[in-house]
């Protein structure tokens, strides 16, 4: 004969409610992240984060493209220390060679310092301004953009003025010009009336 039975009961209405909150606070999470990469993804500067342990949290596909030699290595984790030796190993910083590890140093404390603003040549032959700044967190944020068309145009003006200023001293001519503004007056080395105009 049924002699009865013996068991307990629980109201598990919350945790299923829990459990969909969590659910619903991870996708959340997981959209405003993508949305996150995907903003920064689509600045045409490259951009790099690194956490107080100098770890990379992320970095932005114009920041691969720059340095698409050692791309592989970039890795949310990895170490600055680490991803510098990569790509000095792999000669992309001309300017070190037979000084490596001179130059690993001072780059390494330029990098901790986090208040520098330099430019540096990449391999493709392009070149960067480069900024790294700290954050609250003490993490590092940087910024890299390309500034080649700038250089160039540099390049070109200097080419032109030294072309520029032989033919002015065969012709016996030169050039000068004069602000309203309290200012200097500028001229080329050849004009004898900008020589003679007190500065």
């Amino acid at each position: 004969a049924f002699a009865g039975y013996r068991g307990t009961g629980r109201d598990v209405t919350s945790d299923v409610k829990l459990a969909e909150e969590l659910r619903l606070a991870k996708d959340r999470s997981e959209r405003a992240e993508a949305m996150l990469q995907d903003a920064v993804d689509s600045i045409s500067e490259g951009i790099v984060i690194y956490d107080a342990d100098d770890r990379l949290v992320l970095c932005n596909e114009a920041y691969h493209k720059h340095f698409a030699d050692s791309s592989a290595s970039m890795v949310p984790g990895a170490r600055f220390t680490d991803i510098l030796r990569g790509r000095l190993a792999s000669g992309q910083f001309r300017d070190s060679i037979g000084r490596e590890e001179a130059w690993f140093e001072e780059r390494l404390a330029q990098h901790r310092a986090a208040n520098a603003t330099f430019e540096r040549k990449v391999p493709d032959g392009g070149w960067l301004l480069v900024t790294e700044r700290r954050m609250r967190n003490g993490g590092i944020a940087g910024l890299r953009v390309d500034i080649t068309p700038l250089k160039h145009a540099q390049t070109a003006l200097q080419a032109s003025k030294s072309r520029l200023d032989p033919s002015q001293e065969i012709a016996g001519i030169g050039r000068w010009s004069r602000e309203l503004a309290p200012r200097p007056t500028c001229g080329s080395e050849h004009c004898s009336y900008s020589r003679g105009l007190s500065p």
